[in-house]
C-alpha cells in the first residue's frame, strides 16, 4: 500500500451512498485524486476526514467527468488555488454536458430513437437537471494522456487509460507499490455502468480496458466506491463473464422477434426503474447492442422513429 495514503468517503444522496476520494502525500503538499458531489455534505466531510490545510493541496486529479466525481472540483479548485489535472475526451465530455440545455439532445435523441416515451424522456431530464449543477466546465493546468507520471512523495503514479465507463476514465498505477487507483473501473461489490456514446464502442472498449489491467501486476486496487480489494484478476473474468452473458441474453430476446432498446430494459431488469436509473439502463442496453452490432451479430431497422433491433 502507498504510504501517507488517505481514503475520504464522501456521503452521496443516490442508492450508492458514498464515492471515494483519496490524498496521496507530494514532496510539498497533497495530490487529491476525485472530489465528490457539490453538495455541502460532500465537501464538509471531505474536508474533516481530509485533516490539511487547504493550501496544503497543490494538485487535483479527476479520474473521469461524472458528477460525484468532478462535481466538487470548481469549489474546490477556488479554495485551494490548486493545479487541475484532466484527460482530454473527460474534459470535453464535462463541456458538452455543462454546456447542454434544461433538454439536452445528447439525452434526449438517444432516448426517443430507444422508443422511451415521451412522458418518461420528460421524467428522464427532470431526474437529471438534479445534478446538472454538478457539471461545469473546467479548465486544466495540465492534459492528461497515457503514459503520464505524476511524482509523488511516495514515487512515481504512472496514468493508465481504461476507457469504458467513461470516454476517456484516467486510472493511476503505482508500480513500486503495485497499487492502482482504479476510479470507476473495477469497484468490487458491483458492475460498473458502461454507458452508450455516439461513435464509440463502449462495451468493446472497457473489456479491452479490462484485459489490459488483468495483466499488471497488481497488489492492491483503490476504487472510486466501497473498501480497497484485491483479486483483481478474478474480478475482471467475472465481469467479463458477465457482459457476454448480458449478451446472450439480448440475442436470445431478439431472436424471439424485434424489439426496441427500451422493451430489452423490460426484459432484462423486470421491475419498474425509477426515471434517474431508467436512464442508464437504456444506455447500457444500447452499448451491449452497439458491440453486438460491430460483431454483426444484430443490425438496425430504422423504417420507423424508434429504431428496432434485429438478430441476423
Amino acid at each position: 500500500m502507498i504510504p501517507h495514503l488517505r481514503r475520504l468517503a464522501l456521503p452521496l444522496p443516490f442508492e450508492l451512498s458514498e464515492v471515494n476520494a483519496y490524498l496521496v502525500k507530494l514532496r510539498d503538499g497533497w495530490l487529491l485524486i476525485d472530489t465528490g458531489l457539490n453538495t455541502e455534505d460532500c465537501f464538509q466531510a471531505l474536508m474533516r476526514q481530509a485533516d490539511v490545510d487547504p493550501r496544503e493541496i497543490r494538485q487535483i486529479l479527476l479520474t473521469h467527468a461524472h458528477p460525484d466525481h468532478v462535481g466538487g472540483a470548481r469549489r474546490l479548485l477556488d479554495l485551494t488555488g490548486a493545479e487541475l489535472l484532466m484527460e482530454e475526451a473527460e474534459l470535453e465530455q464535462l463541456r458538452m454536458v455543462a454546456a447542454s440545455g434544461a433538454r439536452p439532445a445528447w439525452l434526449t435523441q438517444p432516448m426517443v430513437r430507444a422508443g422511451v416515451s415521451a412522458e418518461l424522456v420528460e421524467r428522464i431530464n427532470t431526474a437529471f437537471a438534479d445534478i446538472r449543477p454538478n457539471f461545469v466546465a473546467l479548465q486544466p493546468d495540465r492534459v492528461l494522456h497515457e503514459g503520464d507520471v505524476i511524482e509523488t512523495a511516495a514515487g512515481e503514479l504512472r496514468v493508465v487509460k481504461t476507457p469504458g465507463h467513461s470516454t476517456g476514465h484516467a486510472c493511476l498505477f503505482s508500480e513500486e507499490h503495485r497499487t492502482l487507483f482504479a476510479g470507476d473501473t473495477l469497484l468490487e461489490s458491483i458492475t460498473p455502468n458502461i454507458s452508450w456514446m455516439e461513435g464509440r464502442d463502449m462495451l468493446g472498449e472497457f473489456l479491452a480496458s479490462l484485459r489490459r489491467v488483468a495483466g499488471m501486476e497488481i497488489d492492491v486496487l483503490l476504487p472510486g466506491h466501497y473498501a480497497p480489494f484485491s483479486g483483481h484478476e478474478a474480478w475482471i473474468r467475472e465481469t467479463c463473464d458477465h457482459h457476454l452473458v448480458r449478451c446472450e441474453q439480448l440475442l436470445a430476446s431478439l431472436a424471439r422477434g424485434a424489439k426496441t432498446a427500451n422493451a430489452l430494459v423490460g426484459e432484462i431488469w423486470m421491475r419498474p426503474l425509477a426515471p434517474f436509473h431508467h436512464r442508464f439502463a437504456v444506455f447500457e442496453i444500447l452499448a451491449h447492442l452497439e458491440y453486438l452490432r460491430r460483431l454483426e451479430k444484430v443490425w438496425i431497422d430504422r423504417a420507423d422513429e424508434a429504431e428496432v433491433w434485429r438478430a441476423n
